[in-house]
């Protein structure tokens, strides 16, 4: 699960703006975002990967089975 360590740059930006009062710029917005997709499309990528995973083994075991 380290792609989650991302999230991590995000609530830094966070805490920045709400605890120092520091400046929000859009940069902050746009690499915000781009960490949020590479997250959940990596989550996707994830999910497709075991269900594939799983098919192959279930087809392997058949074979074995028959």
């Amino acid at each position: 699960m380290s792609v989650f360590s991302n999230v991590a740059t995000l609530i830094t930006i966070v805490a920045g703006v709400l605890f120092l009062q520091e400046a929000f710029h859009l940069y902050h917005l746009i690499g915000g975002i781009m960490i949020i997709i590479g997250v959940v499309g990596e989550n996707f990528n994830l999910v497709k990967d075991l269900k594939s995973f799983q098919q192959k083994k279930k087809q392997k075991w058949d074979v074995l089975m028959n």
